[in-house]
This record gives C-alpha cells, structure tokens and sequence, in this order.
C-alpha cells in the first residue's frame, strides 16, 4: 500500500515579506483610481422611531470638484410595514448653513427567507453632489409621523 503526494515547500520570511510589500502597493495603487465609499448610519428607537437621527461626513479634502452619489440607507425589522417613509432630511454646513427638506420615500422591503428578522433597504437621495467645503457635514434624519421596525438610518456616500 503506497501514498503518493505532493510535498509543499513554504516559501522563507525574506519571499513573504517581499509579496506582503508589493501586494499593498498594488492595493493602495488600485484605490486611487476607486471610488470611496463611506457609510454613516446611527440607530434608532425601533418601537418607534420619532426623533431626528444624525449622521456625519467628514470632508478632509480641498477638491471640491469631486462627486459624490448619496443613498438613503434603513436597516429594517419585520415589524416594519411602510411603503412610503415622510421624512424631514436637514443638512448642516461646515459653515453652518442650513437647508430643510421634506421628502416621500417608497420603500420596498423584499424578504428573501421566511427567516429572515432584518433587511437593508438603500434609496437613491441624491447624485452628483459637490462638498465644497472643507469640515464636517451634520445631517439630521427625522420622520414627519413616527415609523415602527427601524432599527437603524443613515447614508451611503459613494464618492465619485
């Protein structure tokens, strides 16, 4: 009764140190040519989510000529029942300008496993906006009437 098999030779420090090196430069390399993308969300009260939820984006760049696209992110329960959300999104600038907005949200929760307790549900809010100042950015997320099975709400910021 014979084995036959394949012996395997691991390579020394000195070669894996080597991979390690090259291995982040083709990383850090490859994510300058790819777009952020940076997700703040803050949890709510999910009995009954009344009160204005914040999220902050920081903006540590000059280049106000960058892009960004922003999603509407809900982190939902299955006691969630709304397919509309009457939300009041105000946004707060470095500079401390102010701008209010009331907007209807159609949401659509799609359940892919009977065992399922959560679900994401991302919303298109808005593209191609510009962040031209340098600072941080206060947005406050409120609902217009109290909403049950949020567990969660933020923004999704993909940078262009």
């Amino acid at each position: 009764n014979t084995q036959t098999g394949v012996m395997l030779r691991m390579p020394s420090n000195r070669v894996v140190c080597w991979c390690v090196v090259i291995l982040s430069i083709a990383f850090s390399l490859a994510g300058c040519s790819m777009p952020d993308n940076v997700v703040r969300y803050t949890d709510v009260n999910v009995v009954e989510w009344q009160e204005e939820a914040v999220v902050q984006y920081e903006n540590k760049s000059d280049d106000d000529a960058r892009l960004c696209d922003m999603d509407m992110l809900f982190h939902v329960n299955r006691h969630f029942v709304a397919d509309t959300l009457d939300v009041r999104i105000t946004t707060i600038t470095p500079d401390s300008l102010r701008y209010t907005e009331r907007l209807y949200i159609p949401v659509k929760v799609e359940w892919n496993k009977a065992t399922e307790y959560s679900a994401d549900v991302l919303v298109p809010y808005r593209r191609n906006v510009t962040f031209d100042k340098r600072g941080v950015y206060v947005i406050g997320i409120e609902p217009v009437v109290a909403v049950s099975g949020v567990e969660s709400v933020g923004i999704n910021f993909q940078m262009k």
